[in-house]
């Protein structure tokens, strides 16, 4: 017995729409109607590069990422696996957001700078 599921295989922006199931016995019927959005994926187009720099010297390290225009898009930056608080490490961190061009185009760029490297023992 099937359960009134529908399911579409690799759904494209064709498949948008409203759909509405119909029920229907002898008893009467009943309908509902929902509505299909297909977005893109999000996908990572300038990735950051593997740099060296001397101690001391400040860094940028650029993220670029394509997006569907109707979603917004954040950044987070991790430095061996640990989410960098840009609150609280400011004087090392800072993080450089291009905007306008987001939305417009649907890339999104941002930029993290690294001031004042120090070595570590």
């Amino acid at each position: 017995m099937f359960d009134g599921s529908l399911e579409i295989l690799n759904a494209t922006r064709n498949d948008e729409g409203v759909y509405t199931c119909l029920a229907e016995n002898d008893r009467g019927k009943a309908n509902s109607t929902g509505t299909l959005t297909i977005t893109e994926a999000t996908q990572i187009t300038v990735a950051p590069e593997d740099t060296q720099v001397m101690v001391g010297e400040e860094v940028h390290l650029q993220c670029q990422a394509s997006f569907d225009p109707s979603l917004d898009i954040t950044f987070i930056w991790s430095l061996d696996f640990r989410v960098i608080d840009f609150y609280l490490e400011w004087k090392h961190y800072e993080r450089i957001m291009v905007g306008g061009q987001a939305q417009t185009n649907r890339v999104g760029v941002n930029s993290i700078s690294v001031q004042y490297i120090q070595e570590v023992h």
